[in-house]
């Protein structure tokens, strides 16, 4: 039976032999762990449906805890951006978790408890999009945004003129609360009473961008999948290690195959060796990335350093991407440099522009 999610791209609707992943165009992924169920026996996990409140209470709390790791790795620490991976890292941690505890179920009187491959699926994607909320590439920049034109404000560098156009219910402009941002409060409270307002009104903006977005994602659900039979390639992680089959404790073929761990090795050894160089600089290792300034004199410098980066992860999921994607990533890229040429001659030097 399909369950409310409907026709939602990248989720799992319906249950057990009858499931379909609606973003895999043509493609009906049976759920290996459903079997059919005799009189009286009790409920498969590939029987229930893919949101239920147990699922959903899960992915809450894997999404609070996630909260704090991030809160320590990007912000406080500025150590691992771990939501800026593809997929997020807390994403497929919590997957993990949730495949953890239906191996250790699989050995008590509970097994019939195990999480469904549904249920796991909504896990993930939950965690996957609400983490994102949080993260140093919207909390740390969207506070910088309400604050940083007023605290950065000198001479000459023209913020005073951007502060006439942000509304006062979009900002903070209290100079004692935009000093704490950046200069700690020294042990004084969080004046909530100046950040209440501004809050509640970007809340607004967020929730409708994302219903939003919601809307066009289900607008372009079918020609993206009918008509040009896009394959989504960031889905098949997910898919697979959820594969979960009822021989070898229904550990996934994914954990069971050897190229996988060829090509896991492979990646391991090349972060780990990156890590331990880091703490001991001795240790020999492959560069991440490698830069290079092309031009020095303005307006062309504002074209910045070029930096290649080697990622053995992204080679890998770019081999997935169809040319068009990949051109449009190119594309973007040039057309951002482009802008910042065209405003470094028009005497706009700000650095980091476009931002």
């Amino acid at each position: 039976m399909a369950n409310w999610l409907g026709e939602v791209p990248l989720l799992w609707t319906g249950s057990g032999k009858d499931g379909v992943l609606m973003a895999m165009p043509q493609h009906t992924v049976s759920d290996p762990m459903d079997e059919r169920q005799e009189p009286g026996q009790a409920d498969s996990p590939g029987r229930r449906g893919a949101v239920t409140p147990r699922a959903l209470l899960t992915a809450l709390f894997l999404t609070v805890v996630a909260g704090f790791w991030i809160r320590e790795s990007e912000i406080v620490a500025l150590g691992v951006y771990i939501t800026e991976s593809v997929p997020t890292i807390p994403a497929v941690a919590a997957i993990l978790i949730v495949l953890l505890a239906n191996a250790l179920l699989t050995y008590t009187p509970w097994a019939d408890r195990r999480f469904s491959r549904g249920e796991m699926l909504f896990i993930f994607f939950f965690v996957c999009v609400s983490t994102m909320a949080f993260s140093c590439g919207v909390a740390r920049f969207f506070i910088a945004l309400m604050t940083a034109p007023f605290y950065f404000n000198q001479t000459g560098n023209k913020l005073d003129e951007a502060q006439k156009y942000l509304p006062d219910w979009a900002t903070v402009r209290d100079p004692d609360a935009i000093r704490g941002v950046y200069e700690a409060l020294r042990g004084a409270p969080i004046p909530w009473g100046v950040w209440v307002g501004p809050l509640l009104a970007w809340l607004g903006f967020f929730v409708a961008l994302w219903l939003a977005m919601m809307c066009l994602v289900m607008l372009m659900h079918r020609p993206w999948v009918e008509k040009e039979k896009l394959t989504f390639p960031l889905v098949q992680l997910p898919l697979e290690i959820t594969d979960t089959q009822p021989r070898s404790g229904g550990i996934p073929p994914f954990f069971r195959n050897p190229v996988m761990w060829a090509g896991f090795a492979l990646s391991f050894v090349f972060n780990l060796a990156n890590i331990i160089h880091a703490v001991a600089p001795s240790f020999p290792a492959w560069k991440n990335a490698f830069s290079f300034v092309p031009f020095t004199q303005p307006p062309l410098s504002a074209v910045g350093a070029l930096t290649i980066h080697n990622r053995p992860e992204l080679i890998g999921f770019g081999y997935l991407v169809s040319a068009e994607i990949s051109f449009s990533i190119w594309a973007t890229f040039l057309l951002e440099r482009l802008a910042a040429v065209v405003m470094s001659g028009m005497g706009y030097r700000e650095a980091g522009f476009p931002f």
